[in-house]
């Protein structure tokens, strides 16, 4: 049986999913598993092809990437 998930003013915010039915849509509508964390080729060529022509110096370093973002309060 599916199960509406809500937070505590009562807005859904998601859905359980038993696992046997889960298993049934999955055969129904094969998906990638969202696991899988392999990269296709054509996407590593992509990345290779960007390292080779733009090269390390269009690099940021993560330091300098968290300094420019800026979040705001809720």
């Amino acid at each position: 049986m599916l199960q509406l998930i809500n937070d505590n003013k009562g807005n859904p915010t998601g859905v359980f999913i038993p696992i046997s039915e889960w298993n049934a849509l999955k055969e129904q509508f094969p998906l990638p598993e969202p696991w899988d964390e392999s990269v296709p080729q054509w996407q590593k060529d992509i990345l290779d092809e960007r390292e080779r022509t733009s090269g390390p110096s269009k690099r940021i370093k993560w330091e300098d990437v968290k300094g420019m973002l800026t979040f705001k309060d809720k």
